[in-house]
């Protein structure tokens, strides 16, 4: 019901899909519930593609990858935006479909093409460390 009302609330066509709020979420008042990348690994996936480093891909490279439409990443770069990749994951936790260890594989992959791989092994970790404690759990 929530991303219904979310959807009716959305005029803006700036991602791939109309369903989630340009602005991302985090501090609007809009719904949270969606987000499921753990605060560890969204620190370091911030603190690794923020930067610009001149040679590697950043977020702007993720976004386009991830289908996400040149307005939304120009609007992303605008100085007022303090993290772009925090707002670009935000974006993408709500749009995606598949469930959050599917999604975060594909982001792996995803970030291996671009040849971030530094950020690739941060999810890689994580799913190792998840699946881990599922097998030590049954």
């Amino acid at each position: 019901i929530k991303r219904a009302q979310s959807q009716n609330n959305n005029n803006t066509d700036y991602g791939r899909h109309t369903s989630a709020s340009s602005s991302g979420y985090a501090g609007s008042g809009e719904n949270t519930s969606f987000a499921f990348i753990p605060t560890k690994l969204r620190r370091d996936l911030i603190e690794l593609l923020d930067r610009n480093i001149t040679g590697r891909d950043n977020w702007k490279m993720l976004a386009e990858h991830l289908g996400y439409k040149l307005q939304y990443i120009q609007w992303l770069d605008e100085p007022r935006i303090q993290s772009p990749t925090e707002r670009l994951l935000m974006r993408w936790e709500i749009d995606v479909t598949e469930s959050p260890e599917d999604a975060l594989r594909n982001l792996e992959k995803i970030l291996r093409k671009i040849e971030r791989h530094d950020a690739a092994t941060k999810i890689q970790v994580h799913l190792n460390e998840c699946s881990i404690g599922k097998e030590t759990t049954v």
